[in-house]
């Protein structure tokens, strides 16, 4: 038993590589079973060691554009990692509720794409819950949970509720990073996005300008020649 999870693990691992790095999806695809299968075969199909597994094949399904496959990947990561109240939430090294927390991020995205914006929305506010009961409401983890929620309102033209959702963001970035720092000038990107289409192109400018100097400061000199 113990040799097959190490051999899942390695799996696993080189799958992500696949996925992350190379943009394999086929044999990321493919590792991921494997890895699926000895677990399986040592701690049964429904243990919950299983749920990055198939969060993972999920994310692999979402890439390829397969999304209602990615949904019912990512609903069998959370029905099955979902233990009883009280019981230790932690297998394989990973906290399962900030591992429910990203598959209910990831669900929200794919429901974003086929323009569910209500379910989208439920799923993004069921992460929010996690990331701030386990990292607090400053933590970068929650900011990036912002801005994700705000481009789900620029979407819909909400623009209000996206500026305010980029602006939570981006005050976070600020106080955990530093005001110079890649994240803050995407989120002044966004920004000055929801100006230009509100037709407020100088508020835009500004945006745009802000993020153009953070983004300048961050390269390295020698680049800017090339």
């Amino acid at each position: 038993p113990d040799w097959a999870l190490q051999v899942a693990g390695l799996c696993g691992l080189t799958a992500n590589y696949y996925y992350f790095v190379v943009c394999g999806f086929e044999s990321a695809l493919a590792l991921h079973n494997v890895e699926m299968d000895l677990k399986g075969a040592v701690l049964g199909g429904e243990h919950s060691a299983l749920a990055g597994t198939h969060k993972n094949i999920g994310n692999v399904k979402m890439a390829q554009g397969k999304l209602e496959a990615a949904l019912e990947c990512y609903a069998v990561s959370l029905d099955i990692g979902a233990r009883p109240e009280g019981e230790l939430r932690v297998a394989d090294g990973k906290d399962k509720d900030m591992q429910a927390a990203g598959t209910y991020n990831n669900m929200a995205l794919i429901y974003r794409t086929q323009e569910k914006y209500d379910d989208a929305l439920k799923m993004f506010d069921k992460c929010l819950q996690i990331r701030i009961a386990k990292k607090g409401e400053q933590s970068i983890e929650v900011a990036k949970l912002l801005h994700n929620m705000g481009a789900l309102f620029q979407w819909q033209k909400l623009f209000d509720r996206s500026l305010e959702h980029y602006t939570r963001a981006q005050n976070i970035f600020i106080s955990q990073l530093g005001k110079d720092h890649i994240f803050v000038a995407k989120t002044c990107i966004t920004i000055g996005s929801i100006f230009s289409e509100q037709r407020e192109y100088l508020n835009a400018r500004t945006e745009l300008g802000k993020a153009i100097k953070i983004l300048l400061a961050t390269v390295e000199p020698g680049l800017m020649d090339l």
